[in-house]
């Protein structure tokens, strides 16, 4: 492989490495936002006492936090890949 193909090729690496940190990190904030959201519905399902309802939102809730750990993990492995 010459010069030339390396550069080309160590650029392309990088914009695909940059694309995968923006998608990652908007997914990350989607997340964020999400959770957010569960916990307003949460809140308002307790507020109404609704056991079931209440239950349904912390399940969730937990699943979108192990996977915002997982986003958070995925992130850093990427800026520190680059």
């Amino acid at each position: 492989m010459g010069k030339a193909a390396r550069v080309t090729s160590r650029a392309t690496e990088s914009v695909r490495a940059r694309e995968n940190a923006i998608a990652l990190i908007r997914l990350l904030a989607s997340k964020t936002d999400s959770l957010a959201r569960i916990e307003i519905y949460r809140q308002d399902a307790a507020r109404r006492g609704s056991r079931d309802y209440e239950r349904t939102f912390n399940d969730l809730e937990e699943s979108d936090r192990k996977h915002l750990e997982w986003l958070k993990k995925e992130i850093l492995r990427n800026i520190k890949s680059n």
